[in-house]
This record gives structure tokens, sequence and C-alpha cells, in this order.
């Protein structure tokens, strides 16, 4: 009688295992290299079919071409220290945009955004054709206290030749706040323009912001946290300032870094290697996707 429980519970514990997993809408796509254990940007460009990747601060300041198999196929050296690179995007002309803003303690002074032309993306070694510096314009404290730790990110898009940036929050007490920046696309040194703010989720562990990409077809951004995707519906200016918010649950978490869509129905999602879990790139269908109860 005792072994006939012990089986029954096992294969209970095992049934409700593989159903948790079964209601994920992730389905892992690729298996990132070893080399690549800390990615925080990933673009995926339709022409080519392979993926950009990049590494974050202590990493070396390259950029990895993928292919959907996981095998490195191209690098690229870029002649800029890599103080905290945390996003990739693109523009409609090839050209990649590094997010150098990684602003973990609040502390930097130094945040850029690093442009690399399309014409160079098959070089070995590229030089940066241009910077766009920027400070966040109401932030008056390095670091501010701790209860006003909003000025890390990991997080942007490109709309209209603007980047609009969205914060990481990194204050103790943690109440969800993330603020939306505007900066122009343009050599220089520049404020970056506070839009809004917006309320992400209850724990930092489950709702802080990690990566954003365009959702075109939706007229929307798509937010990233370890566990969910947050929809930010009719994106414009005038929408930001009471903007309508869907939470999307992956039943999932790990260290989701970065999110790019694949084509009008799927969209890739990556996360960081960690204690043997992660390292992967996943593929999501959109029509998958339950708002939040």
């Amino acid at each position: 009688m005792k072994h006939y429980l012990y089986y029954l519970i096992v294969g209970l514990l095992i049934f409700i295992s593989c159903e948790s997993v079964s209601r994920t809408p992730l389905k892992t796509y690729a298996l990132l290299p070893k080399q690549l254990k800390e990615v925080s940007g990933m673009y995926y460009d339709t022409l080519t079919s392979k993926f950009w990747l990049l590494q974050d601060k202590g990493n070396k300041s390259t950029l990895y071409q993928i292919d959907t198999l996981g095998k490195i196929t191209h690098k690229i050296h870029v002649n800029a220290k890599n103080i905290d690179w945390e996003e990739l995007t693109s523009d409609t002309q090839g050209n990649l945009y590094i997010g150098d803003f990684g602003n973990n303690s609040n502390k930097r002074k130094n945040l850029r955004i690093l442009k690399i032309q399309a014409q160079d993306l098959l070089k070995d070694t590229v030089n940066v054709c241009s910077t766009i510096n920027f400070s966040y314009e109401n932030q008056t404290k390095f670091p501010p206290e701790k209860d006003k730790l909003l000025f890390d990110a990991e997080a942007f898009v490109l709309i209209d030749n603007h980047f609009y940036i969205f914060t990481k929050n990194r204050s103790s007490p943690w109440d969800g706040t993330t603020l939306i920046y505007q900066v122009p696309n343009k050599s220089g040194k520049h404020q970056a323009k506070f839009v809004s703010s917006i309320k992400t989720g209850s724990s930092f562990r489950t709702s802080a912001i990690t990566g954003a990409v365009l959702w075109p077809e939706q007229h929307s951004i798509l937010l990233l946290t370890n566990t969910k995707l947050i929809q930010i519906k009719n994106w414009n200016l005038t929408s930001l300032q009471s903007p309508e918010i869907i939470h999307f649950p992956l039943d999932h978490i790990s260290q989701k870094e970065s999110v790019s869509f694949k084509d009008t129905q799927h969209l890739f999602i990556c996360d960081e290697r960690n204690k043997g879990n992660g390292g992967k790139i996943y593929i999501v269908n959109v029509n998958e996707l339950k708002p939040e109860a």
C-alpha cells in the first residue's frame, strides 16, 4: 500500500509539473553558445534571419551574430568601452543602436547610445558612427536616496527618430514605478525629456523592466520582465499620459533580458544563463498570449 501511494504521489507531481510547463507560451528555439552567458540585448534581423546579440558590464565590446541554431557566425569588435551595454535595436536602414545605459547604482553621468552603421556590420572591427549622450532631466543626485533609485535602464525603442527609454526601478521599498524618457536620435549631449510613468507590478523579481520592442500591428509597445510581457496599447505621446496597459503572464520565470519580433505573429525572448538554467532563445506565438485575469 505504501509503495502504491508513493507511486501515485510521484505520478501526480509529474503530471502537475508537466501541466505547469505546458501552460507557458514560450517554446525553446535555440540554445546560446556557452560563451554568451550574460546576453542583455538582442535584435532579430529579418533580412538575414539571424540574431545580433550583446552582453552587459564586465564583458567584451563585441556584437555577436548567431544563426537560428545558436551558432556564432560573425563577431564584431566595437571600438567603444562596454560600460554597461543593456539593449539593442535597429532603424529602418539596418543601423544598430547599443543602449549603454545600465546604471544599477544610479551614479552614472555618462549614459549613451552608440550607433553602428549597417554598412559596417560585415567588418571585424568597427568605429561608432554616432554617440548620443544623455542625462535624465529630473535626476539631481548621483545616486538619489534609496527610495528614488529610478534611473537604471535596460529597455528602449526607436520611434520617429526618437528613442523612448523605460527605466528599471531599483528603489527600496519597491513600488513598481517605471519612468519613460524621450531622447532624440542625434549625436551630441541631450537631456532625456520625461514623458510619463507607469506601474508595472508589485515585486522587483517579477515586474522590473528588462527589455522593450515595438509591436507595429497593434500600434503598441511590449515591455519584458522576468515573468511577463506588458503591452502599452495605442502608443503615442498623448496616450502615454493615461496609457492603457495589459499584462500577459508567461508562466515561466528566468532572467529574461531581451525581446525582438520575428514576424507579425511571433516574437523571440532571450534569457541569461544562471546556475545551469536559461541561456536560451524562446519563440512565442502572440496569438497564444492570454491577458492577466
